[in-house]
């Protein structure tokens, strides 16, 4: 749901189920949450990752662009190839400074999911394309630089809540409607603009309050 409402993509609406508004936006910021801390207490230690991503999504990554939703990346550019599609294309992430992330790898541990090499990163972090493009296993990796300063935002996180929690109702039930029609009306754009104000607040808040720390 938050790669739809950020771009407002209609090509999503069939993937998308909205139910429970409440509780999905509680799990992305508590996971958002966990991943700060989890960087804090764990400087890290993986060198350069990799991602197949949707060319579509490539402008998040542009001059001051900015990831819409979590992103998974593997520590191996060998891996990563098995997602190759005809609307793909390889990304090489670079990390510096403070920057949110889970290793999946220590989080499991012991289990028979371990050794998945995959470090995870949340939404709304600053990444941006370098130019420079490298060549794994007959497959051009385009180099990207997640590195976020996160200064203090001037927006008002409570008024952007106070005004989510007036239209939440109305843009689940808004939101239905396109998901059957397959249309996104104006309304419904209005409603994204809310909501995904309100996730970009937050989690901007949370992202530099930790990185004061």
């Amino acid at each position: 749901m938050i790669n739809f409402v950020f771009p407002k993509n209609p090509n999503l609406l069939k993937e998308l189920i909205v139910w429970r508004l409440d509780e999905m936006l509680d799990m992305v910021f508590t996971l958002s949450d966990f991943a700060c801390r989890f960087a804090i207490e764990n400087p890290r230690e993986f060198g350069n990752l990799y991602r197949m991503e949707h060319k579509d999504n490539l402008n998040n990554y542009a001059v001051d662009g900015m990831m819409t939703s979590f992103k998974s990346t593997s520590k191996s550019n060998s891996e990563v190839t098995v997602f190759e599609g005809n609307n793909s294309v390889g990304l090489k992430f670079e990390t510096e400074g403070f920057i949110p992330y889970i290793d999946i790898d220590r989080i499991v541990k012991g289990t028979v999911f371990a050794d998945e090499k995959e470090i995870i990163f949340p939404p709304c972090i600053r990444g941006n394309i370098t130019g420079e493009k490298v060549n794994y296993y007959n497959n051009d990796f385009i180099c990207v630089k997640l590195q976020d300063d996160f200064e203090m935002e001037s927006d008002d996180c409570e008024n952007s809540k106070a005004l989510f929690e007036q239209i939440k109702t109305d843009f689940v039930n808004e939101m239905n409607k396109a998901i059957k029609s397959g249309d996104v009306s104006p309304k419904l754009n209005e409603y994204c603009q809310i909501v995904s104000t309100y996730i970009h607040q937050t989690l901007r808040q949370m992202y530099y309050n930790y990185s004061k720390i």
